[in-house]
């Protein structure tokens, strides 16, 4: 085989890695109605789509296997920082400290000490976020509670999002979660909206967008495959403001 046929062979099979990522079992029927054999790209399409589910039954909550998620993480790792007041000698809270705002300088201290770890799942998040990459100020929705019995509830935050992205997709909304609802349709919308006690099961719950600083402080430079991201509370949240968190390292909590 010359050069240029092998160059022409690697970018067509290139190309077809590329379209087999999104293609459907129903695309490869339509094929084989045509009389092509896609015995081989159905087997590969079958195997990523069974993967596909085992990730969303991670995110959602039914199970957590490792083995099967491109980018695991031990929350239980940051137990030492979880505990309120922490020492600000600790590495997470150095690293927090090295580069102090010019004003409320001892404010911003304290509130590093004092303020709670909270565990935030995405509801949903640009795409480019879930692969690797170095990207700045990339946008993520994301669901979680400021009271103590949910703030850091792995389950009910992934449950809590589940909960959300059904509803923006379904006819039936319950009223006192229409506003949040409806500024998740908009695709450009950027907000902080208390959830509704409806579907709260009695937490402080928010939803809001944010934007992830930097990327490469991900862990492994990506969201973690369940949709679970720590953060330690700035300040807020405030209805039709925002939330403003302190950024944990993803490297702390990596598995």
């Amino acid at each position: 085989m010359g050069f240029l046929s092998k160059l022409f062979k690697s970018q067509t099979d290139k190309a077809t890695q590329e379209w087999l990522k999104t293609a459907t079992l129903q695309d490869l029927e339509d094929m084989e109605k045509q009389g092509c054999d896609v015995s081989e790209w159905k087997a590969q399409i079958m195997e990523r789509d069974a993967l596909q589910s085992k990730v969303d039954a991670a995110r959602s909550g039914e199970f957590v296997d490792n083995s099967i998620l491109s980018n695991p993480i031990d929350l239980s790792k940051l137990a030492l920082y979880a505990q309120t007041p922490r020492s600000t000698d600790l590495p997470l809270c150095q690293k927090l400290l090295s580069n102090l705002p010019w004003f409320n300088k001892d404010e911003y201290i304290k509130g590093v000490s004092d303020n709670p770890m909270i565990y935030t799942a995405i509801v949903q998040a640009n795409h480019a976020l879930w692969e690797p990459g170095d990207y700045d100020f990339l946008p993520a929705v994301i669901v979680f509670a400021i009271d103590d019995a949910h703030r850091m509830d792995v389950n009910w935050a992934k449950q809590m999002a589940k909960t959300i992205q059904n509803l923006k997709d379904s006819a039936q909304v319950p009223e006192d979660c229409r506003k949040v609802i409806n500024l998740l349709r908009d695709s450009q919308s950027q907000f902080c909206c208390k959830i509704g006690a409806s579907i709260s099961d009695g937490a402080d719950a928010w939803c809001a967008t944010y934007s992830f600083p930097k990327q490469k402080d991900l862990p492994r430079k990506c969201l973690p495959t369940e949709g679970i991201v720590p953060f330690i509370l700035r300040s807020g949240p405030k209805e039709d403001h925002g939330i403003f968190f302190h950024d944990i390292p993803g490297s702390l909590y990596e598995a």
